[in-house]
Parts: structure tokens; sequence; C-alpha cells
């Protein structure tokens, strides 16, 4: 909230997603940013409510009434004065970023275009990364129409900026591949596939030392996704291994397809 009111809305920018149309709709029509902003997500809260796992929609809903709320009572500040929209965009990124990345870092979510992306993944199996690029492509185009192309190409930087913040607070890239050795491997790969909607894939293994048979579990995540899914790990099994790497990129069912047609 201090990033939008602080810095994106005083160098006139806006935001991508939901919150984007808020502030495109406050520039042309006065309306309040965080009011606005907490009306057009009632729906997807009630949609990703009956597709989506609850405790993420619980989540969403406290930090996006939270977020409306605040920006509203803090309209008028004016956190770093700056007349150049560029550097407006970096810093308007840099602390959007870092808000974003320690709601994410809890199992939560910035609400709207969030919301919509995991109901069409868990649904469709479409890639979030695709449906966020489309809907942050439409909301491009109507600042770039309402408000001006210069506009939409600083808030481009902004974006670009604020998504390395939350990658950085998140440690790694938006996308991560995990093992898991455990001797409880079929109750976490249940409660894998069944809380967070992603595959796992049993490998054989074997201890270097005792030369016992293991089993070790495989899946590709998104960052978002990650405190749920070591929270849930260490609920069943507190002495499982995780180990966590960075996927630079990952091609498949809930991803990217491997061909592009």
């Amino acid at each position: 909230m201090l990033g939008v009111q602080g810095i994106i809305i005083p160098t006139h920018l806006t935001l991508g997603g939901i919150s984007g149309i808020a502030i495109l709709l406050h520039y042309l029509f006065n309306t309040p940013v965080g009011l606005v902003n907490l009306l057009l997500n009632i729906p997807l809260y009630i949609w990703g409510y009956f597709t989506i796992n609850r405790e993420f929609i619980f989540k969403t809903l406290y930090a996006v009434t939270l977020f409306s709320i605040l920006v509203d009572l803090l309209q008028g500040i004016d956190l770093i004065k700056t007349p150049d929209p560029f550097l407006g965009a970096v810093f308007g990124g840099v602390v959007v970023g870092i808000g974003g990345g320690i709601c994410y870092s809890q199992g939560g979510s910035a609400g709207g275009a969030d919301i919509i992306c995991k109901a069409l993944n868990r649904k469709y199996g479409i890639g979030l990364g695709q449906v966020g690029m489309l809907i942050n492509v439409v909301v491009m185009a109507m600042v770039a129409y309402f408000v001006g192309p210069k506009v939409a190409m600083y808030t481009l930087v902004s974006f670009f900026v604020s998504s390395k913040v939350i990658d950085a607070i998140q440690t790694g890239l938006p996308t991560k591949i995990i093992f898991i050795i455990s001797e409880r491997g079929e109750t976490i790969t249940q409660a894998i596939v069944g809380e967070i909607g992603r595959g796992v894939t049993v490998l054989k293994g074997e201890g270097a030392y005792t030369h016992q048979a293991k089993e070790v579990l495989m899946c590709a995540v998104h960052w978002a996704d990650i405190y749920r899914l070591k929270r849930l790990v260490s609920e069943i099994d507190p002495e499982a291994f995780i180990i966590i790497g960075e996927a630079s990129e990952i091609l498949g069912k809930g991803f990217k397809p491997a061909i592009q047609k």
C-alpha cells in the first residue's frame, strides 16, 4: 500500500491485474482505489473458494482486505518525491515487490489475477504464467488506450522490478524442483496432489551407507506454493529430507507446453 499510494499513483503509473484496473478507474473517475479493488475481488473469492485450496483463499482475502483499507487510508501520502516516471517505476516496483514477496512467502497472494490463474490451472491445466501474462497484457492495453502508451511502458518497468524483488524474497526463480526423501512417501504424495494440486513422481533410490531401498519424491511447483508444500511435508514427517532446487524452465501440463503452437 505504501508503494501504491506513496510512489505508483503520485507518478501516475499503475499495477497489473485487478489492482491495476482499480487504479485505472481511479485515474478516469476518481474512485477510491482500495474500495474498488475490494469489490472487484469479491466474485473471484467466491469462485476461488470452490475451486482452490480454501486456506489460500482466506489468506488472500485477509491480505487484499488489509491492502484495500490501508490504500484508501494512506491516500495523499508521498513516500518518494520524484518527477521522473522511470525512477518512480523502479522505486515503486521495489516497494510493491517487497510487499508481494512477504505475502507470497506466507502462503497468500495479492488476489485478483492470482485467483484466476490458480482456478484455471486447477480446472483446465493451463499454465499459471500464461494466464497471468494474458491478464496483464489486457490491463496494459487498457492503460495504453485510456492513459497513454508512455504510462504503460513505465508500468512494464515497474512489473519487471517488482517480479525480481519477489523472486529475491522467495530465494529463487518462479519455478522450483523439489525432492523429498521420507518414510511416509505415500501420505506426502497424497497431500501434495490433494492440497497443492501438483503431480508427484516417485523415483527409486538407495542409501549409499545402508544400501537400503528408498523412495524419492520429485515434484515441480511455482514459488507461491513453496511455503504450503514445506509445511505439509513437515506436518506429516518432521524428519523428512527436502531438497529445493531452481528450475530455469519447466515444460508440461500445468506449466508451459514443450512446443508453442
